[in-house]
């Protein structure tokens, strides 16, 4: 964010440095901050929307409304080795204007299914990713997705289709206040792993 509210740049050199696991770094299309990555060469990045009066991110990103914007960008980061996902709401339109810009993922936005007042929503919502899920994965995109969830959601939304990585933070940081780091990645991998998967 070119709020730095999640994270400054001296941390993500800290992080890029200290761990030898994937490192995704979501950043904004701004220009600073496409700048700053550059200099940092994380080795994925995910394009999200920012609007500065979010606490966080609330839509996924208008792929269609910025391919201008994007296209530079995404040039120079192939230059440089980055690998590039954007964060997309599951409109079809959306997912194969990223195909088209070539980008080697799509995050899916799952904020509405998380948000589900109920099981039937939920369903619903559901229904609307796995249809995108498998759009991408037809297009040739790895499928991530993201947004909200959390231990009592993440094994229904494990059983979408071709979903390789779910993108979970805030509630194992809670959870680990609890229970320590460890055991609270430990238990939402069991959670993952134990989901029934659909084909």
């Amino acid at each position: 964010r070119e709020d730095r509210r999640h994270i400054p740049e001296k941390d993500v050199r800290i992080l890029l440095d200290a761990i030898r696991l994937p490192l995704n770094l979501e950043m904004s299309l701004a220009d600073e901050i496409v700048w700053q990555t550059r200099l940092l060469q994380p080795p994925m990045v995910c394009i999200v929307p920012e609007n500065r009066a979010e606490r966080t991110t609330e839509n996924g990103l208008a792929v269609r409304a910025e391919i201008e914007r994007l296209r530079p960008v995404l040039e120079s980061f192939s230059e440089l080795g980055i690998r590039v996902s954007l964060f997309v709401d599951p409109v079809l339109e959306d997912i194969e204007a990223a195909a088209a810009l070539r980008v080697h993922a799509i995050e899916l936005h799952t904020g509405s299914f998380a948000n589900a007042q109920d099981g039937n929503d939920a369903t619903g919502h559901w229904e609307v990713l796995a249809r995108g899920a498998r759009r991408a994965h037809e297009l040739g995109l790895e499928v991530h997705a993201g947004h909200g969830l959390g231990y009592g959601n993440i094994q229904m939304a494990a059983r979408l289709p071709h979903v390789c990585t779910f993108n979970v933070g805030h509630a194992i940081v809670c959870e680990s206040v609890l229970t320590g780091m460890q055991d609270a990645v430990h238990r939402m991998k069991t959670l993952i792993e134990t989901a029934e998967r659909n084909p």
